[in-house]
């Protein structure tokens, strides 16, 4: 989830110091290819920690704080812009993404793989899996929803 996401933040952070637009290009097209990638393993992530009575209303509560988040970011950078310092909203935004990256991998690093040795999990497995209709079951014949709970 991070590994696509950091670089992202990172290419967003450098536009400004691009010298010239065949060093923006890159920039813009790496941001785009990457920026995206974590939402899905986010969701899946999220869905695999959370108990399923609390699911909704996490989700919820992450979807609104995005929303308002990014409500204020045009007004900002249109102060920015007008000052003359369009420069600081692409950099400020790049480390809040990337602050953003560190504290998911530092809060939740650990937290749902499978084969951690937590109550027996089994060592061949690969991370956190979907949860729902399409839950795999294992060679130990636990659905992955009960290795990741057990491995949590």
């Amino acid at each position: 989830m991070i590994l696509p996401h950091l670089p992202s933040s990172v290419f967003l952070a450098l536009l400004p110091i691009a010298p010239s637009l065949g060093s923006t290009i890159p920039l813009l097209l790496g941001r785009s290819m990457l920026s995206s990638m974590d939402q899905a393993p986010r969701s899946a992530f999220l869905s695999a920690i959370v108990l399923p009575g609390e699911r909704t209303a996490v989700m919820g509560v992450v979807n609104v704080v995005k929303t308002l988040s990014q409500s204020s970011g045009p007004s900002l950078t249109g102060q920015l812009a007008g000052k003359g310092r369009f420069w600081v909203a692409f950099v400020v935004a790049g480390t809040l993404k990337g602050v953003y990256d560190i504290l998911l991998l530092a809060l939740f690093g650990g937290k749902g793989r499978v084969g951690n040795g937590v109550e027996g999990g089994d060592s061949g497995g690969g991370g956190v899996e979907a949860r729902g209709r399409g839950a795999s079951v294992g060679e130990d014949g636990a659905s992955s929803i009960e290795r990741v709970d057990r491995a949590v």
